[in-house]
């Protein structure tokens, strides 16, 4: 009987531990934490790059100049009209050419104050482009019976300057541009 016994306790330890060892799936399951997975997640799909900003706030775009030699000769007075690019959001801040007596200024029509400094700026809040209007009187130099009138240099790509003389045959030289146009009138040389 105590052979039966063993026989039968050996039976149910075999079943018992064949019972125990399971085939070995090929579906199943991995345990992540949060922190992992969303650093795998990030590694697997990167999320895209915010854009750089641009290298420059804005950028002066052109400037034209409607002047009119005054009578005794000695200034011009006249507007100058400068066309900005804001590339950034939020305030920005413009330098005006230097060398220019502003007396008034205006961006897109409405009126705007200048930051004093040397040179003076305007302060632009949204982006696009803006027209800035000064008024503005630049002196004239009389030297050896010639007339000087020097307009400063800008950062823009293109400059425009219609000059009135209220006189005629005026000889007209430029440097550092050239002529596009004269017209004389009975009363005075553009």
């Amino acid at each position: 009987m105590t052979r039966l016994i063993a026989v039968v306790v050996m039976t149910m330890v075999c079943a018992s531990a064949g019972f125990a060892q399971e085939a070995a799936r090929a579906d199943g399951w991995v345990v992540l934490s949060i922190e992992e997975y969303r650093a795998l997640r990030a590694r697997a799909f990167p999320a895209t790059p915010d854009p750089l900003p641009p290298p420059v706030d804005a950028v002066l775009t052109r400037v034209d100049y409607d002047l009119r030699v005054t009578p005794n000769g000695d200034t011009a007075a006249g507007q100058a009209r400068l066309v900005i690019d804001v590339l950034k959001q939020g305030w920005v801040s413009v330098q005006v050419p230097p060398g220019l007596l502003v007396r008034d200024a205006r961006i897109d029509g409405r009126p705007t104050a200048l930051v004093e400094g040397n040179p003076a700026r305007v302060l632009i809040s949204r982006p696009g482009r803006s027209t800035l209007t000064l008024d503005v009187i630049v002196a004239v130099t009389s030297q050896g019976g010639a007339e000087t009138l020097a307009l400063p240099s800008s950062g823009s790509a293109l400059s425009a300057v219609t000059l009135t003389v209220p006189k005629t045959g005026v000889d007209l030289s430029v440097g550092g541009g050239f002529i596009a146009e004269r017209r004389d009138s009975a009363a005075e040389s553009r």
